[in-house]
């Protein structure tokens, strides 16, 4: 038997809204530690991805940060946090994810999702940005949800992904939480769905195989006959 349940995030409270920020996940740490607290920005000017990369996006594309009370990591470990938000989301915008916190679409980067926090602070920050439109950065080619969903203000993706995260993070007073084992399934589904699909993975001596999915967050992989943990993304080359 199967139960869903459905409500508003932040019980129908908007999300702060900026029409143009140099960076959300700057502008996130003055939200309140308590409570569903998110900020959107019509417009981002320095976003900034995984080891400070520049992260550049367009006006219209989605760019919004969430601040989440540290005590989630009492009971999700931010390894598993971050693949399984960038999961949800890759599954509700019809993408894939590839790990651990990259939006594809047909190998080409839609978004991304990033956490950060300060061992002073209270509250451990989700970034996500997605484009709206295909396009290239660098030389590489890149997507958008305009290639998945079709033609959607970026108000509309930005309640979608709301949807996802609070599915995973939010504090409801009538519903419990998902377990550790539950949200590991559903991630490792998510996940799984996008391997199938036949990426080849590699570490920088040989090609290996993706077995499973820690509750680190980490992935289980075979190479040869021997079956090791792997935790750092620049350990493991994903090819679509």
């Amino acid at each position: 038997m199967e139960a869903r349940c459905f409500w508003r995030p932040g019980n129908g409270r908007e999300a702060e809204l900026r029409l143009t920020s140099d960076s959300t996940m700057d502008d996130a740490r003055m939200l309140p530690t308590e409570g569903w607290q998110r900020l959107r920005a019509v417009e981002q000017k320095g976003g900034r991805g995984r080891s400070g990369a520049e992260w550049r996006s367009e006006k219209g594309d989605m760019t919004a940060t969430w601040s989440l009370n540290q005590r989630i990591l009492k009971r999700i470990d931010p390894g598993l946090l971050q693949t399984s938000i960038g999961a949800e989301i890759a599954s509700r915008l019809s993408m894939d994810c590839k790990w651990p916190n990259d939006l594809m679409h047909e190998g080409e980067k839609a978004g991304g999702i990033l956490l950060e926090s300060g061992s002073n602070q209270e509250s451990i920050r989700v970034g996500v940005g997605i484009n709206r439109y295909p396009g290239e950065f660098g030389e590489a080619p890149t997507s958008g949800w305009s290639e998945t969903i079709g033609e959607s203000e970026a108000e509309v993706v930005f309640r979608m992904v709301d949807a996802a995260i609070a599915s995973i993070a939010e504090n409801h007073s009538r519903l419990p939480h998902l377990s550790t084992s539950e949200l590991m399934a559903s991630t490792w589904s998510n996940l799984s769905r996008t391997i199938s699909t036949g990426i080849i993975a590699s570490t920088k001596t040989s090609e290996v195989r993706i077995t499973a999915l820690e509750k680190s967050g980490e992935l289980q992989i075979l190479d040869s006959s021997v079956m090791e943990n792997c935790g750092d993304v620049d350990g493991i080359l994903m090819t679509f």
